[in-house]
C-alpha cells in the first residue's frame, strides 16, 4: 500500500524523467533538489566584478557590531582568568580539538570548490537547492 502511494507522487515511469511525465510532488522534489553544476560556480565566480555598495554609515555601524561583538570574548576572558584557575589551558585545548576538526572539511571543500559563499556553495553544488537554503 506505501508503494502505491509513494509511486502516485513520484515519477510514473521511473525510466522516462521528462517534465511532463511527473506529478506536483516530484517536480516540487525535483526543484528543490536541483544542483548547480560545479564548472558554472567557477566560471560565475571568474566572471564577476566586484562593486562598492557599502558606504560611510554601513561600514560605521559593521565597526560598531565588531566591536561590541569583541566584548563578548574579553568578558570570557576575565571570567575564566579569575574563577577557572589552572583548568583554563585544558578548557582552551578542549575547545580547540572541535575547532580544529571543524576546520579540516572546510579546508577540503575550499579546495574542491574554489568559490566565494563558504557553506551554501559547498552544500548547493553537492546536495541541491533547499539543502543549501537551510545551511
Amino acid at each position: 500500500m506505501f508503494k502505491k502511494w509513494w509511486q502516485s507522487l513520484t515519477l510514473k515511469n521511473p525510466e522516462d524523467n521528462s517534465s511532463n511525465d511527473k506529478t506536483a510532488f516530484g517536480k516540487i522534489i525535483s526543484q528543490l533538489t536541483t544542483r548547480k553544476p560545479l564548472q558554472d560556480i567557477i566560471t560565475q565566480t571568474n566572471e564577476g566584478e566586484l562593486t562598492r555598495l557599502l558606504g560611510f554609515f554601513t561600514l560605521n555601524t559593521l565597526g560598531l557590531g565588531a566591536i561590541i561583538g569583541a566584548g563578548i570574548f574579553t568578558t570570557i576572558g576575565n571570567a575564566a582568568a579569575n574563577f577557572a584557575g589552572p583548568a583554563e589551558i585544558l578548557s582552551l585545548l578542549i575547545g580547540a580539538v572541535p575547532a580544529f576538526l571543524t576546520a579540516l572539511p572546510y579546508a577540503e571543500m575550499a579546495s574542491m570548490i574554489p568559490a566565494s559563499g563558504s557553506c551554501y556553495t559547498y552544500t548547493y553544488t553537492v546536495m541541491g537547492e533547499y539543502s543549501a537554503w537551510l545551511v
